[in-house]
């Protein structure tokens, strides 16, 4: 476990780099190449909807394929490398656009198979510390990506920092082939053993789990919508550089560095569901308070609160869903959480850029924050139901 954990953590932050990139940059991919809102919104959509919609094939592979995760995950970060490479030569709109597309795809392969094989590493009494601890990959690379990002662009353009962050990927395909090999096999051979033939219908996963996971899944899409724009809407609001609004976004979805870890270990001790609740009850309020906040050092505490709750609840989600799924089924029902969260995700930020471009970036953030109150109000007066 001490060997595997850093592997997947290494691999959770090299795919985070290539899908991070274009949030901090979106101002600049904006100029560029001409962009409304909604044809701004439509680069996020293009990755997001192809991702949510390839989870579920590939997961269903995996848990029929034998030793697939190991060699999906792998042949998945190569692709995301390769066209992170790609869009860094684009020379115009519709290529970045398809290349994105392409992305989602390989993305895929990754998250709800290294829940599932994580999960099966661990054991159930450490599954919520270890998903927490992968989660510090991804948030990291939240943190980092618009640091280096716009460091890189504000050098040598945009394109450069997409060809140059494309690298770290490749490497971490290597290493997770390599390296999370025996484990997987072993993990396998004992699972087999230790529950043979046991199935779970989605039916009976919905019946224990599904009220909270679908106000999760609401409260997750109004974030995507939000966090897509975040950088515009420094920039556009308050007067901040492309670069350094990249960077402050960078440091919201960075707190996962510490909301992951804590969450999942909290999760282990005080069950899943009440930590869930407490995440999407808090989320609604602290983003009102985003857009009434002036630009300043409230403002940027207001918003790294705003996301330690909401990735507070990424491994606790995950762990949940782990707890009652068999190892060969599980990678297969995580994919479709993650299809839910991404198909939401991508529907919404199109949508909220055009009401942008109908209304104003100022009022569409505060009736998007509304509604994320109301869907907070809902969590909070269920709690004892879920």
């Amino acid at each position: 476990m001490r060997r595997v954990l850093p592997v997947f953590t290494f691999a959770h932050f090299t795919l985070h780099v290539c899908m991070g990139i274009l949030i901090p940059l979106l101002p600049l991919l904006r100029d560029h190449f001409q962009l409304d809102y909604f044809r701004a919104g439509l680069l996020f959509s293009a990755y997001s909807l192809v991702y949510g919609f390839a989870h579920v094939p590939i997961a269903a592979a995996s848990d029929r394929w034998e030793m697939g995760k190991r060699t999906l995950i792998s042949l998945g970060l190569l692709g995301v490398a390769l066209t992170t490479f790609g869009i860094g030569l684009s020379i115009d709109y519709h290529q970045v656009l398809f290349l994105l597309a392409v992305m989602g795809f390989f993305g895929a392969a990754y998250h709800p198979l290294a829940a599932s094989l994580l999960s099966q590493i661990a054991g159930r009494e450490r599954t919520g510390r270890s998903l927490g601890i992968h989660i510090i990959g991804g948030s990291s690379s939240f943190l980092l990506t618009p640091i280096m990002a716009g460091s890189i662009a504000s050098l040598a353009g945009w394109r450069p920092a997409f060809l140059i962050l494309a690298a770290p990927a490749i490497l971490a395909s290597f290493l997770f082939w390599r390296l999370v090999r025996a484990p997987e096999e072993q993990v396998t051979r004992r699972a087999a053993l230790a529950d043979p033939g046991q199935h779970v219908q989605l039916r009976e996963i919905v019946q224990m789990v599904g009220i909270i996971v679908a106000i999760a899944v609401i409260t997750q899409a109004i974030t995507s919508g939000v966090n897509s724009f975040l950088p515009l809407y420094l920039v556009d609001k308050h007067g901040v550089s492309p670069v350094y609004a990249g960077m402050i976004v960078g440091v919201v979805l960075g707190s996962g560095i510490v909301a992951g870890p804590l969450g999942g270990t909290l999760s282990d001790r005080f069950g899943r569901k009440p930590l869930i609740v407490l995440s999407v009850a808090l989320t609604g309020p602290l983003l009102y308070l985003v857009t009434l906040s002036p630009y300043g050092p409230v403002l940027i505490v207001v918003m790294v609160l705003y996301g330690i709750t909401s990735m507070v609840r990424m491994p606790v989600l995950e762990s949940m869903i782990a707890d009652i799924v068999p190892w060969e089924q599980r990678a297969t029902f995580l994919s479709f959480y993650y299809f839910l969260v991404q198909e939401t995700g991508g529907v919404v930020t199109p949508a909220v850029g055009y009401l942008i471009d109908q209304l104003s970036l100022d009022s569409v953030f505060a009736w998007l924050a509304l509604v994320a109150i109301g869907s907070s109000g809902l969590a909070f007066l269920i709690r004892r139901k879920v």
